[in-house]
């Protein structure tokens, strides 16, 4: 069927229609002519659209990147597709909010480890601290009892 001069499927008429409605001016400066690589192109339009409908958290950064090459490359045969900028780069910022925050909880994850084997250290350092002290008191003890007892004269 006929949409604004793309051949699309029946199952894409409405999505399709919907598109036209919503941005009359998405295909002003369309270039190619052939029906067929109208087709093709607006087929990728519609699977870019349905992948950016996606949650941020599922894109990998491979997958933003190539999202983004796709959409330059629909914007550079004419399709005017600044809304689908606009979304890419939403979906962009909060997949790196994401990444922030889940690295953020692993630094601070990281951060608690250190602390208790920190503390871990330090009651081994007390506890050594008080053996050596003890030891000190015990050498100190038998000095003091040694210079107490009478010296024998040969």
């Amino acid at each position: 069927m006929d949409v604004s001069g793309f051949q699309v499927l029946y199952s894409q008429v409405s999505q399709v229609s919907w598109i036209f409605v919503m941005h009359p001016d998405i295909a002003l400066n369309f270039k190619p002519k052939s029906q067929l690589v109208k087709t093709t192109y607006m087929n990728l339009l519609l699977k870019l659209i349905e992948k950016l409908d996606k949650p941020p958290h599922s894109f990998s950064e491979t997958e933003l990147s190539n999202t983004r090459t796709e959409l330059v490359d629909l914007t550079e045969t004419g399709f005017k597709l600044d809304w689908l900028k606009e979304k890419l780069d939403e979906i962009t910022l909060e997949r790196k909010k994401t990444a922030d925050a889940s690295r953020i909880q692993e630094l601070e994850q990281h951060n608690k480890n250190l602390i208790a084997e920190l503390n871990k250290e330090k009651i081994k350092s007390a506890t050594s601290a008080a053996k050596v002290l003890w030891l000190e008191q015990t050498v100190s003890t038998l000095k003091t009892k040694m210079n107490k007892k009478p010296k024998l004269n040969p």
